[in-house]
């Protein structure tokens, strides 16, 4: 969200009477303190999972949720600012510093980084990580959708940076759209829910479907989703909230 904000400011500081010093103080705030501070989040994921690689948590410290959404708000700052340092740690796992004023984390290879965390994290099958291990809850479906959404923000910005001719992107890409078409026929309604007993309104996450087919492409799958639910009103979300409002034939 507050990349959102940089980046309306920046484009049109003239309009609304923001100079471009302030433009560059926010800009200094959004990449070394905001980020440094979800990256210290990530961190406490990532920092855990590489010294107990033998626990049985393991997994869970490099495939859940959480690390899905401390990439997509890295990744929006790195887009909004146009940070490729930022961008590549995100992406790829190369060493970065957050370089904050009280020094979170200095030079560090990001283990769970958006390729890596997507081979983990969304099976051969489609299917997220998250859904069995709340499972328990009743809450599996929920999760598995709340986790595809923060790696479909994530892919998004990647593809500002990045083309899918990037072998390895390209592969996480395509691992995505199989979780996505995973769900999305839940979504439409096309499938039952896996779990009578979750309560979760399937349809409600046919805004994941709406931003598929804007930014990846078009399919019939993804379209009969992102129509399951006409019009949205979103706090959390990517770009304009016309975004949220398209509709697709399928």
């Amino acid at each position: 969200n507050f990349s959102q904000v940089y980046l309306t400011l920046a484009n049109h500081h003239q309009k609304i009477a923001v100079g471009r010093s302030d433009i560059k103080q926010l800009e200094h705030w959004l990449v070394t303190d905001l980020a440094s501070a979800v990256n210290a989040g990530l961190h406490a994921w990532t920092r855990w999972a590489d010294a107990h690689a033998n626990s049985k948590a393991y997994k869970r410290y490099r495939a859940d949720n959480h690390i899905a959404w401390a990439l997509a708000g890295l990744g929006a700052a790195a887009q909004a600012t146009g940070n490729r340092a930022l961008m590549d740690y995100v992406v790829h796992g190369a060493a970065y510093s957050d370089q904050h004023s009280k020094g979170h984390a200095g030079d560090y290879a990001n283990p769970s980084h958006l390729t890596a965390f997507i081979a983990l994290a969304i099976g051969e099958d489609g299917e997220v990580y998250d859904e069995q291990i709340r499972a328990a809850q009743h809450k599996g479906f929920f999760y598995a959708n709340f986790s595809l959404w923060a790696t479909l923000h994530t892919s998004i910005s990647a593809l500002s940076f990045y083309t899918e001719d990037d072998n390895e992107l390209a592969d996480s890409m395509n691992r995505l759209k199989r979780g996505l078409r995973q769900y999305a026929k839940r979504v439409s309604g096309a499938e039952a829910m896996q779990d009578p007993l979750e309560k979760t309104e399937p349809a409600f996450f046919s805004f994941n479907y709406k931003l598929a087919t804007q930014w990846l492409e078009h399919d019939p799958t993804f379209c009969k989703a992102a129509n399951a639910k006409k019009q949205q009103v979103l706090r959390q979300s990517l770009g304009s909230t016309a975004l949220t409002t398209i509709t697709c034939e399928d």
